[in-house]
């Protein structure tokens, strides 16, 4: 009979075969998962020009501008005049996406570097599950299950505009999963920053990513940190909270460049409170999918709560349930919360669903540990090769929407047509806005959302933005789309779109500046067709370019008295206002921004004749040139008021109806430049202080221990 000493020799070998055997199982199955993803890019992917489709497409011109006007400027914020009324970039959206991108164009050229910015954070998602569980404790095959069933989450088409999925993501939602990679690896690094008593550098340069890169991931992270120092059990609960503390003190030390920018310039947006309407919300949020996790789920509940014996796995199995439930139960309580206060609800969901997940694949873990380490290895790449198989017969639309994004704009059924219209239109920001009509058979060009890229084709400015919520001239903008479109795209819940009328639209499009229509539909082309300040200029097919007969002005002098307001609801009220406006109204202007003394000059000045004023105005990006021959008059300014421009040679700028901006220039010329904010300044220098102590501290460190 084998001896003692045999026995023992042998379980020594197996010691150290087993830890060897899981490691060559995971790299493995993560190598395969890699691999999956990769094979759904085309070959197009590196060849063709910026991606399009959704709202990817539109994404490239943020891009854009911020490799040949931003950095080039040393800003990372950018005034863009293309788009609703002058829109700021980067400041209302998050930017860290573009920084990649914009790394990856110093090798590649910028079109590539898009859209390999727009899926980067595909294949580094379940990268970083298996990392977020390797490092909370558990072991294997806790990780390698996590990994593999995050592919239910990834490739899950139950939805495409909620974030964090690949549909999400090629309809435009990158910037969301950059968020939710880096919400994964903020848990791992946690977990062992607390457990081995590390520094909080790279916690907080990760909770600075997460805010760099999406708000409804960023707002989840104080729960998560909740759920650390309530459950992890390492150190005590005083010693993670300051641990927690230091490192959310860091992140905003590091970002308070880009979050003191975003919260001031809230009061100058467009709220977009969505409540998702749909009869099926259940089926979208669960679907077949995810029903192996739900059954996990229910297995890591009951092998947590039960006394069947797990060695070394039932403490830290409850452990990282209570970590995780506090982040699910903060995003629950998100999903009631966000219609309140301008957000849409279900953009909770996709951090609850990716959780979720997690616990799913411990509780399965859980299950097979009970097995047995051995027969757990030789059980594990069938479990993973299960999760791969039931994922990829629910993949059904990813590869055709990879193939439409990636083979770039110039292959589209409509790119010809789309060419010889923006060669037509080609301009420059300084002459009139174009205004198109929303229909679906603008998507054979790439995009319904194709002629949010007017400025990057054509180089001539429109009022619509894929960032809608961007100015306080949304409202506006998206009512005259519903007005000159058969099939409007609506997007407000607050506005009433009623069947297009564009003879009823005449002044406002005055008023917006609008000189060229783009329309599509044999109802509103008959429309138009009837009205003769209205000329046919070309065919396009399938689009027809209309142009004012009498072109309008981006810059007026006041032509009409002034209307005070002090009431609070004042963006509603110049809603209101331009909902019924004609020539000759009197101009609404909120007083709550201005001093007495000010009302009172603007309204003596405003009975001032404009006859014979002929003022221009020269457009770049941060910038606004006036020429007038009328000083000392108010001159509205057809761009969105925002408090950042400052005017040299002139007073303002003023808030006036419908959201425009006056001033009152001093001389023949005057300049305004946006931008210029103490607080926006202060906070950038802030960070930079912050970035450069944290990169010299390491070499203190050193110098210290020398």
């Amino acid at each position: 009979m084998p001896s003692r000493k045999f026995h023992h020799l042998q379980l020594r070998r197996l010691s150290v075969f087993l830890p060897r055997a899981e490691a060559i199982v995971d790299g493995f199955v993560l190598f395969g998962i890699t691999l999956y993803f990769w094979h759904f890019l085309p070959p197009s992917f590196f060849t063709n020009g910026p991606a399009t489709g959704g709202d990817t497409g539109s994404h490239f011109w943020p891009l854009y501008t911020l490799w040949h006007h931003g950095l080039p400027n040393l800003s990372p914020r950018i005034w863009n005049p293309g788009n609703l009324g002058g829109e700021p970039l980067l400041v209302h959206y998050f930017p860290l996406p573009y920084f990649f991108m914009c790394a990856f164009a110093l090798f590649l050229p910028l079109g590539t570097a898009f859209n390999i910015g727009t899926v980067l954070h595909l294949p580094f998602l379940p990268l970083a599950t298996y990392y977020a569980v390797r490092k909370l404790g558990l072991r294997f095959p806790a990780p390698i299950f996590s990994a593999s069933l995050s592919l239910a989450f990834l490739y899950n088409e139950s939805f495409s505009m909620w974030g964090g999925n690949a549909l999400s993501t090629l309809a435009g939602q990158f910037a969301h999963g950059y968020a939710l990679v880096f919400f994964l690896l903020l848990i791992g690094i946690l977990a062992e920053e607390l457990r081995y008593r590390r520094g909080v550098i790279r916690s907080g340069v990760i909770i600075g990513a997460i805010t760099l890169s999406h708000s409804y991931v960023m707002l989840g992270v104080p729960f998560l940190l909740l759920g650390f120092v309530l459950f992890l059990p390492s150190q005590t609960v005083f010693q993670r909270f300051i641990h927690c503390f230091k490192a959310g003190v860091l992140s905003l030390l590091l970002t308070v460049w880009f979050l003191i920018p975003m919260l001031t310039n809230a009061p100058w947006q467009t709220a977009f409170s969505m409540v998702w309407n749909s009869k099926n919300i259940l089926a979208e949020v669960f679907p077949p999918i995810f029903y192996p996790s739900l059954i996990g789920i229910l297995l890591g509940i009951i092998l947590a709560s039960t006394p069947i014996h797990l060695p070394g796995w039932q403490k830290k199995l409850r452990s990282c349930l209570g970590i995780l439930l506090i982040p699910v139960l903060g995003y629950t309580a998100f999903y009631f919360i966000f219609p309140h206060v301008g957000l849409v609800d279900v953009r909770a969901f996709p951090q609850i669903e990716l959780l979720s997940i997690l616990f799913g694949a411990f509780g399965f873990a859980a299950l097979l540990h009970l097995s047995g380490r051995i027969s757990s290895w030789f059980l594990t790449p069938f479990f993973c090769a299960a999760a791969l198989w039931l994922v990829n017969t629910e993949v059904k639309n990813l590869p055709g929407w990879m193939n439409w994004n990636y083979d770039g704009w110039e292959v589209k059924p409509l790119s010809e047509s789309r060419r010889n219209l923006m060669t037509e239109l080609h301009g420059t920001f300084s002459e009139p806005r174009i205004v198109f009509e929303h229909s679906d058979q603008n998507n054979g060009a790439g995009t319904t959302r194709v002629f949010e890229m007017l400025p990057y084709f054509a180089n001539r400015s429109t009022l619509e933005s894929v960032y809608l919520q961007a100015t306080i001239l949304a409202l506006p903008s998206f009512h005259l789309q519903f007005e000159v479109s058969k099939t409007p795209s609506c997007p407000f819940p607050e506005m009433k779109c009623s069947p297009p009328d564009i003879g009823k639209a005449k002044d406002r499009l005055a008023l917006m500046g609008v000189g060229d229509l783009i329309l599509i539909s044999d109802a509103v082309l008959a429309q138009a067709r009837q009205l003769p300040w209205l000329k046919e200029r070309g065919t396009f097919t399938p689009w027809h370019h209309f142009q004012v007969v009498e072109q309008p002005r981006l810059v007026e002098v006041i032509d009409a008295p002034l209307e005070p307001y002090s009431g609070q609801d004042w963006k509603w009220q110049l809603y209101e206002w331009f909902k019924d406006y004609s020539r000759g109204k009197p101009y609404l202007f909120p007083t709550s921004k201005i001093t007495e003394r000010e009302r009172a000059r603007l309204l003596e000045i405003a009975k001032l004749p404009a006859d014979g004023c002929n003022p221009e105005l020269d457009v770049d990006f941060g910038e606004l040139s006036l020429r007038t021959n009328c000083p000392g008059k108010i001159h509205i300014l057809k761009f969105a008021f925002h408090p950042t421009w400052t005017v040299s040679g002139g007073e303002g700028p003023y808030l006036i109806a419908p959201g425009f901006m006056a001033i009152i220039p001093s001389g023949e010329h005057a300049t305004l430049q946006w931008g210029d904010s103490w607080l926006w300044r202060g906070a950038g220098i802030l960070s930079l202080i912050s970035a450069i102590a944290l990169c010299a501290y390491p070499l203190w460190k050193r110098t210290i221990r020398i």
